[in-house]
């Protein structure tokens, strides 16, 4: 792919003794002669690092990759410090071990480039889950992920819907650098690390442009039992650490509308207000039904739609081949599994990294 210097996304790429999913990383963007620098910062002991470095040392002349190594600490002052080495105009985030698509990388920074009322971009998306919990094994599921473009010309709705109907995180879009930059280096006074992690960059994204989801297959999660664990909400609530927070995010919010909105602070702090009692409600209860059924059941229930597709498969493929018909929400997770289907091509090089026959 021959990019102009302002369609190039530098792919920032936090990592800690996780060498498997690194390189697993490294040789997926090398085998779609990827065009986007890879931003690889470190914190690893010596023996995962050195795994690291010998294989960036084997790919660096096919595949643009900056190795940094930074000690291991704060997670905010590790992504200040990848997006301070990022040369290209738009930026991103990944984890170690989930996937960009490096041509919808490329068309989200061509709209943007065309589109200056609008601060983010993103493909659609689908989590994923393997045999054995690792880097490689065999797909055991696939599952939507969803994202909504978020294109209002009200800063307040969008604060609003961006904590509502509409939360994902929004650092796995694609951003000018030194925006999001700028987002984190603001949020070192907030403690709690998911509000200062996800809550206020995603705030602060959404009050300063529109949102775009482009239609195409663009980033792809791994589900894992090997992710960074968070307190659920209702410990985050009762963290000393929450409040404290919350009103940083306050004052950093209102502030930004004021700015956007021309308008005052009661009326600024009313729609932040609103806009995070909208996020409170939404999400308390799920959290809710997640914790209950520890007390209520052992097993989790099955639905009839489940079981009825489980006992007669060939009700599920007929139900596949008619739903079109009559529901035109795409199912993702099923689509990229089909040679039919657009989002296929974009999803097959991802299942041949993790494909334990590929690599043995």
């Amino acid at each position: 792919m021959n990019l102009s210097d302002n369609t190039k996304v530098g792919i920032i790429i936090p990592t800690k003794n996780r060498s498997d999913f690194v390189i697993r990383a490294l040789k997926y963007y090398l085998s779609l002669n990827s065009p986007h620098p890879l931003y690889i910062g470190d914190s690893s002991d010596s023996e995962e690092a050195g795994k690291i470095i010998q294989a960036v040392d084997q790919l660096k002349s096919k595949l643009p990759v900056v190795y940094l190594p930074f000690p291991d600490g704060d997670t905010i002052k590790k992504m200040i410090y990848l997006l301070s080495n990022v040369k290209e105009k738009y930026a991103t985030y990944t984890g170690d071990d989930d996937y960009h698509v490096p041509n919808t990388l490329t068309e989200c920074a061509r709209f943007l480039e065309d589109h200056f009322d609008y601060e983010s971009a993103i493909g659609r998306s689908i989590t994923f889950k393997l045999t054995g919990n690792g880097a490689y094994g065999s797909l055991k599921e696939t599952h939507d992920y969803p994202r909504r473009s978020i294109e209002s010309d009200s800063a307040s709705e969008r604060l609003y819907l961006s904590l509502g109907p509409a939360l994902t995180p929004l650092i796995n879009s694609v951003m000018k650098t030194k925006k999001f930059r700028q987002f984190f280096q603001n949020s070192e006074s907030v403690f709690d690390v998911v509000m200062r992690s996800e809550i206020l960059p995603n705030c602060r994204l959404v009050v300063a442009g529109k949102h775009k989801v482009i239609d195409r297959l663009g980033f792809v999660r791994q589900i894992h039992d090997r992710h960074f664990k968070v307190p659920d909400m209702y410990d985050q609530l009762m963290s000393p650490e929450w409040y404290k927070s919350y009103h940083e995010i306050e004052k950093i919010v209102v502030a930004d509308l004021k700015s956007k909105e021309a308008i005052g602070q009661e009326e600024a702090e009313y729609n932040f207000k609103k806009a995070f009692w909208n996020y409170l409600n939404m999400y308390l209860p799920r959290f809710y039904r997640n914790f209950t059924p520890s007390f209520d059941s052992p097993s989790k229930k099955i639905g009839f739609r489940t079981r009825l597709a489980a006992s007669l498969p060939v009700i599920k493929k007929v139900y596949r081949k008619i739903r079109p018909l009559f529901n035109k929400k795409i199912q993702l997770h099923y689509e990229v599994l089909q040679t039919g289907s657009k989002y296929y091509e974009d999803f097959k090089p991802i299942r041949d990294s993790f494909n334990p026959h590929v690599h043995k």
